[in-house]
């Protein structure tokens, strides 16, 4: 009989567990004017210093997100894209589309450190500091493995596919999206070859990605409205689940198990929780704003920020919506029961 009062107490702690979650939302607590071109992508948080890095098109914006103010810049940039933060080496990576370049920055001060040709249009950047690697993503379909240390390029791993985002295991793997190919890609940075190709159906077109590395799961945001779960295992999909308009980045909190996903097309943030590996609930989607499409989470204050800019007609284009100079800025949400 104790035994079942125990199994009965467990059950309905883990049932107010996944009920408290699911019922905490997120609220505008504050926005941050930056100005300048409305031409931004990746957006993220050194949490050791308190800055926002966020890739607005000739530079990296640095914001320190306890007083919502410009601190600096990262070397100047020619259409900036992914950003990479080694932490542990007091260095940030930054892609420069327009030339094909990865610039290396010194975490403190900002100042260029040096650079690597990687190839044509470089954009999702990501390091793996269980290796210590830095890879780069380019649209002529390769992954280009970097010694984060000397800038030397180590490999080049070819993907037959165009890469979006892309995330680490901590185990010497890497999983990146394939968006035209609608496929999602497992690389071996040990041996420098894709290990598995698994189809991504019925999520089109993969952009955004967040990974639990607990549980073994990839969220994959999907331009039709749809965050598909993968166990990155095997490749199976475990379930799809409803998201907002335009998605381009997510995240994965492990503290409140919940998934975000940002959808700029009609500025949405679409929250789920992981109730096990296996199942998901859809918790609800906040109204952040319309273009407001990549974000990062502060896991230690649960906050999450969004660079957006206001969207208006453009004269120049036959009176066609579009961000507009002058209004970028970054969002902050923060939870709140």
């Amino acid at each position: 009989m104790a035994r079942i009062g125990c199994i009965l107490i467990v059950s309905l702690l883990l049932v107010s567990s996944i009920v408290a979650s699911t019922n905490h939302t997120y609220v505008v607590s504050r926005t941050f004017k930056i100005g300048g071109q409305a031409d931004w992508d990746y957006a993220v948080l050194d949490t050791d210093r308190h800055h926002l890095f966020v890739s607005h098109e000739t530079a990296v914006d640095v914001i320190d997100i306890r007083t919502g103010r410009v601190v600096g810049h990262a070397p100047e940039m020619q259409g900036a894209r992914g950003i990479a933060l080694a932490t542990d080496l007091r260095k940030g990576f930054a892609a420069s589309s327009r030339d094909g370049v990865i610039r290396c920055f010194d975490l403190v001060d900002f100042h260029q450190l040096g650079k690597v040709q990687v190839g044509a249009k470089p954009d999702a950047v990501l390091y793996d500091r269980a290796r210590r690697q830095l890879v780069a993503f380019t649209h002529d379909s390769n992954a280009i493995l970097i010694n984060p240390q000397t800038l030397a390029i180590e490999a080049h791993i070819f993907l037959n596919g165009s890469p979006e985002f892309a995330r680490a295991d901590k185990t010497g793997h890497v999983y990146v999206n394939l968006q035209a190919q609608n496929e999602v890609l497992a690389l071996n940075l040990t041996t420098g070859a894709v290990e598995h190709r698994w189809p991504a159906k019925p999520c089109f077109e993969p952009t955004a990605m967040a990974i639990d590395t607990a549980s073994h799961r990839l969220f994959v945001g999907c331009h039709n409205r749809m965050l598909t779960v993968m166990n990155y295992e095997n490749g199976k999909i475990v379930a799809n689940l409803p998201i907002g308009l335009g998605v381009d980045a997510a995240v994965f909190d492990p503290k409140t198990r919940t998934v975000f996903a940002s959808c700029g097309g009609d500025g949405t943030l679409s929250l789920i929780h992981e109730d096990s590996p296996d199942s998901f609930t859809l918790i609800r989607s906040v109204a952040t704003r319309r273009s407001a499409r990549t974000m990062a989470l502060d896991p230690t204050t649960g906050r999450i920020y969004l660079p957006f800019a206001q969207v208006g007609p453009d004269p120049k284009m036959n009176n066609k919506v579009r961000e507009l100079d002058g209004t970028f800025a970054v969002l902050e949400m923060s939870p709140s029961n």
